[in-house]
């Protein structure tokens, strides 16, 4: 999840490590086997750390921060910081949300906003936003069954120990 952001930043640190111990391979090297074995060793690892969606968040939101994003929308932009745990790593949080809703109103706004920011066409920074929001329905889905299930122990416990 990408509350765990250490954990993100440490992998994200590490790419660069190599990108830049390859792009000093590449000086020396010239061209040749040696050359094109670098270059698929670049590409394998930046293949695989974009192939997990919250490494996409944190290179957006890396993006962002260092004004290598042409966004004009300031709005989408504070969106996308909270829905990446910016403000918070809470669903709460992420929502914008106060208090204590229901499972099924944060469930249901995420979705609403997945669908707000999603058409075809659109700006890189808006498909993130609805996939993020895709990402956070679905975790919600999950932990909420886990709540449930929890829920069902603990009564069970308690009629067990206490008869309740």
């Amino acid at each position: 999840h990408f509350g765990q952001r250490s954990f993100l930043i440490k992998t994200q640190s590490a790419s660069q490590v190599i990108s830049r111990a390859c792009a000093l391979q590449r000086e020396s090297l010239g061209k040749g086997p040696a050359l094109d074995a670098v270059n698929r060793i670049q590409e394998a690892v930046l293949a695989c750390l974009m192939d997990i969606f919250e490494y996409k968040q944190l290179d957006l939101l890396t993006k962002i921060y260092e004004n290598k994003m042409n966004v004009n929308d300031s709005s989408a932009v504070e969106e996308y910081k909270r829905v990446c745990g910016e403000y918070g790593a809470s669903v709460v949080s992420k929502l914008g949300l106060s208090g204590e809703p229901s499972i099924d109103e944060m469930a249901a706004l995420s979705s609403k906003k997945r669908q707000y920011y999603s058409s075809p066409g659109t700006a890189e920074l808006y498909r993130m936003l609805s996939s993020s929001y895709d990402m956070l329905a679905k975790d919600i889905d999950e932990v909420g069954k886990k709540a449930d299930e929890a829920a069902k122990v603990l009564k069970m416990a308690n009629s067990f120990f206490y008869g309740k």
